[in-house]
Formats: structure tokens, C-alpha cells, sequence
């Protein structure tokens, strides 16, 4: 399968801040971080990304572009020196298809760990779980249970947010 997305620097970014934090540093850079139309793919059947095993590759769902958008906006508040602390917190909070991108770039990075690990199959298995294991850890957030594994990290609350204020559909 080609890789057929979207380079997005912003991916990149979060994979190499990622990779440092959760892997030390050991994963290969992908040749390709971007975005996917999934409903595009025929042969792939993922509603939110996927790692490339032969192209070492990682693509995200096109419907979480914007927040690149709203990663602008976000350096913007951050940099406004006329707003008070405060006022930057409570902006930031409406970020939530950041912290959605965030998350999924782990699941994927597992995926990718995984496979550099020498499991062929880089699926939810044994593998995708002990390397889950480590980032949950570096992330402060619960590791996954093998029944747990296809949906960690739990993106659910995001996705209702971001649902609800209209930025995405299902």
C-alpha cells in the first residue's frame, strides 16, 4: 500500500517531541508523517490513523487537520502579551483536536515501536501493550489492558467536545 497523505510539519513536531518523551529517542523518523482521507483507502480499514509498516510511515485522519489551525492560534495567545495568565489558560482549554492529535501520534508511534521491536505484525498484541506500557508512563496517563489497546489512548472526551462544538462528524 503507498502512503497517499499529506505532509504536515506539525505531525513531525509532535512525533519528535514524542519520541524523545515516551521512546528516548530510539524510534527511526518516519519517511512520511501527515494526513489521510481514509475514506479514500479502500484496503484500510481506520477511522483515525495508521502506521505504514513498509513505507515506515504515519497517517492521521484528515478530519483532525484543523487542529493545526488551532495550534497557530495557540502560539498566537501564548505570545499576546496584553492577555493575562488566566485569560491564556481559559483560551486554551478550547484546544481539544491538539490534545486528539496528540494522543493518536502515540497510538501510532506504539504501532511504529512495535515493529522496529521485530513484531511483524505491529498489531494490538503483547508488543503494541508493553511498548504502551512505557509511554503511558512518560505521559502520566493509565496503561492499556489488551482489551483496551485498539482505543488507547482514550480519546473519547475529546472527541465529544469537538463534536459537540461542530469542528467534527461522524
Amino acid at each position: 500500500m503507498d502512503d497517499p497523505h499529506t505532509e504536515s510539519q506539525l505531525l513531525r513536531e509532535i512525533w519528535l517531541e514524542l519520541n524523545a518523551l515516551c521512546f528516548a529517542s530510539a524510534l527511526t523518523e518516519p519517511n512520511s508523517i501527515g494526513w489521510i482521507d481514509f475514506s479514500k483507502e479502500g484496503d484500510i480499514k481506520e477511522e483515525f490513523g495508521y502506521y505504514f509498516t513498509r513505507l515506515n510511515g504515519i497517517a492521521l485522519s484528515h478530519r483532525f487537520q484543523y487542529a493545526e489551525d488551532q495550534h497557530l492560534q495557540c502560539l498566537q495567545l501564548s505570545s499576546d502579551p496584553t492577555l493575562t495568565v488566566q485569560k491564556k489558560k481559559e483560551a486554551l482549554i478550547k484546544f481539544n483536536a491538539y490534545e486528539i492529535v496528540y494522543l493518536l501520534m502515540v497510538h501510532e508511534m506504539i504501532h511504529q515501536a512495535a515493529h522496529q521491536a521485530g513484531d511483524s505484525h505491529a498489531n494490538h498484541g503483547e508488543s503494541f501493550l508493553k511498548h504502551a506500557s512505557g509511554a503511558a508512563t512518560a505521559l502520566g496517563i493509565p496503561a492499556p489492558t489488551l482489551d483496551e489497546a485498539p482505543q488507547w489512548p482514550d480519546i473519547r472526551n475529546y472527541l465529544a467536545l469537538e463534536f459537540n462544538a461542530g469542528n467534527i462528524r461522524f
